[in-house]
């Protein structure tokens, strides 16, 4: 075990002024420090220089501490990103159904949504329908409005009903 790594040693990077935000934060497991963090970025052209600096912050905190160390980066989850044309559509098909001063434009997520892996082979768009003031989704507190059920179900519909040969 290295005598100069505790509990207590941590290591964080972070990457701002680039389109998106991820983050690394070496916390030590045992005697052997372990990725605690995720990268999460909404270009996936800068995935190759955050590799790189990442493996470059690493070698230097374990040459600090008198180590070496090993990154391994495997990609999970690819960016959700919406299609225009498709994302224009659902936002006017629900402008529509609810008025344009219950649409919004929202702030890209970081979140990994397994909706991505469609988007990648299909053009789409992944949207929310707002549920009202809650906890997140995949938190124990989380309530489903079931008030808004029709209204979904009415957005769907009118989303196959107006397609209009769009793909």
């Amino acid at each position: 075990a290295c005598e100069k790594c505790s509990s207590s040693r941590r290591a964080t990077w972070s990457s701002r002024g680039r389109d998106g935000f991820s983050v690394l934060d070496l916390r030590v497991a045992g005697s052997l420090p372990v990725d605690a963090g995720s990268l999460r970025f909404l270009d996936p052209d800068i995935a190759q220089s955050i590799s790189v600096e990442m493996d470059e912050l690493v070698t230097a905190v374990a040459a600090d501490q008198g180590v070496t160390a090993d990154i391994v980066i495997e990609p999970l989850c690819p960016v959700t990103r919406n299609h225009p044309v498709q994302a224009a559509y659902a936002r006017d098909v629900a402008g529509r159904l609810m008025g344009d001063i219950a649409v919004t434009e929202g702030e890209p997520l970081m979140a990994s949504e397994d909706f991505a892996f469609f988007l990648e082979r299909l053009p789409g768009a992944f949207a929310f329908i707002g549920n009202g003031d809650t906890r997140p989704l995949h938190n124990s507190s989380y309530d489903f409005n079931d008030e808004i059920l029709g209204l979904g179900a009415s957005y769907w519909v009118r989303l196959v009903e107006e397609g209009g040969g769009i793909s």
